[in-house]
């Protein structure tokens, strides 16, 4: 049995509509005081924009994905270039490491330097 490309096409949405739901609630989680004043499709729409910005720097596994829209939700949609998360953009823009070790990065660098943990 060989499924067609158009055929493929709805799972892919189907998928993709399952991540944007399950992000959004693990973003309600995570960042309350970010979310609380987005509606459900607000922030649905604001998963699928952060989805997009991850994409141009190259983060496109899921789990990196949900790690950098944490991030996103935190800071805003200037992360990586407002003043307090300029450090963000040294890793974000580095064209030698992958979206997991990009995330990897961003992780320790906010946990020991940012938190001072």
């Amino acid at each position: 049995m060989k499924i067609r490309p158009e055929q493929r096409e709805p799972f892919r949405e189907e998928l993709m509509a399952r991540y944007v739901e399950q992000t959004a609630e693990h973003l309600r989680g995570r960042c309350p005081k970010q979310t609380d004043k987005m509606n459900d499709e607000e922030l649905r729409d604001h998963v699928r924009a952060g989805i997009a910005q991850a994409k141009r720097y190259e983060i496109t596994d899921a789990n990196d994905t949900r790690r950098f829209l944490e991030y996103w939700t935190r800071y805003g949609q200037q992360f990586g270039h407002s003043p307090e998360s300029r450090w963000a953009q040294m890793y974000l823009g580095d064209k030698n490491l992958n979206g997991t070790q990009k995330m990897d990065r961003i992780d320790d660098h906010y946990v020991f330097v940012v938190r001072g943990a």
